[in-house]
């Protein structure tokens, strides 16, 4: 009887081992029933990146090492110079077309190599385009993002304002250049109608002939141009054109200074 217990026993081990080993696979050691771990990837803050805006890149990578280096490059040009044990870069974006950005990750003896290609576009004004993120156009420009509006100052003169709707979105580019000016030769004279000039052109070319403008009536001269400009200086005269597609509405502007001396010239981009 107690030959025929022993022999039972022997027969039923091999059947108890192998049940212990599935339970270590459950707990991922590899088995068929084994958790994988999330696959390695570069993401974007944006889905849409323009011309010199800065969007957050970050990898989600995951170690129980916290001393791990990370080495940010774009293009093959290294973008932190000293490698830090953080997964987010804040990355200005070059001129438009396609960037590599890569990742290196040393982790211990490990050295990991993650890449994603970034297409770039052109901007519409401002380096900013109509439907962008409030976060990221104050993470461009340094600048919070409390208000519906926000206002950079590119320079004393230079001004540039993006309005938001109340989803976050933008919708409205304004951009002021204020010159107080006293003119005193005929190049000064000439100034405001060479800007609008220049204004007009590129949104022609862009959006085709404008709808509303009072520019195209007046005459060529340079003694003409230089009177006009005598005028708007003075604050008797403005010129001004819009444009307009189906998504699109546009104005090029120029006219007296606030206050004082000078001119004003603007440009408007809206979403219809």
């Amino acid at each position: 009887m107690k030959k025929l217990a022993f022999m039972f026993v022997m027969a039923i081990m091999p059947i108890a081992f192998a049940s212990c080993g599935g339970s270590d696979d459950e707990d991922g050691a590899g088995g068929n029933n084994s958790t994988p771990k999330a696959k390695v990837e570069i993401s974007v803050s944006d889905e849409v990146v323009g011309e010199r805006q800065i969007v957050e890149l970050s990898v989600n990578y995951q170690t129980d090492n916290p001393n791990y280096l990370v080495t940010w490059y774009a293009d093959g040009e290294k973008l932190n110079s000293i490698p830090k044990s953080e997964l987010q870069y804040d990355w200005k974006a070059g001129e438009k077309g396609t960037h590599l950005i890569e990742v290196v990750i040393t982790d211990r003896e490990d050295v990991l190599k993650y890449e994603k290609s970034i297409e770039v576009v052109e901007t519409e004004l401002g380096d900013a385009i109509i439907g962008d993120n409030k976060s990221k156009i104050a993470r461009t420009f340094g600048t919070s993002e409390t208000n519906d509006v926000i206002t950079y100052s590119q320079s004393s003169a230079r001004t540039y304002k993006y309005y938001f709707t109340a989803e976050n979105k933008l919708y409205k580019i304004y951009y002021e250049y204020a010159v107080s000016l006293s003119p005193r030769n005929r190049t000064d004279y000439m100034i405001p109608l060479t800007t609008f000039a220049s204004g007009y052109k590129k949104y022609k070319e862009k959006f085709g002939e404008p709808i509303r403008e009072n520019y195209t009536q007046l005459e060529t001269s340079e003694s003409k141009i230089v009177e006009y400009g005598g005028h708007i200086y003075s604050g008797s005269m403005y010129v001004q054109a819009v444009f307009q597609t189906s998504t699109r509405t546009a104005e090029v502007y120029v006219g007296p200074y606030k206050s004082g001396m000078g001119f004003t010239y603007s440009e408007t981009l809206e979403s219809r």
